[in-house]
């Protein structure tokens, strides 16, 4: 999943046991949960993990959690 394809809404670079880990929030318009939080495997680049949402605020609740669960 290429998030070229969406909008982002933030994004954020995690490091974990020494990787470079992106934790992504965007928006896919027109599907019945529009808002999504991913996780980019730095292996293949690929966004995966998703978590998806109705609402913004519903998404970027679970961004910053995510992001907490990383600290």
């Amino acid at each position: 999943m290429s998030t070229t394809e969406f909008p982002i809404h933030a994004r954020a670079i995690i490091t974990v046991l020494g990787m470079a880990v992106e934790l992504v929030l965007a928006e896919r318009p027109g599907t019945p949960q529009p808002f999504v939080t991913w996780i980019r495997n730095p292996h293949t680049g690929d966004y995966v993990w998703g978590h998806y949402f109705r609402t913004l605020e519903e998404a970027r609740k679970d961004f910053a959690e995510r992001l907490a669960s990383y600290a």
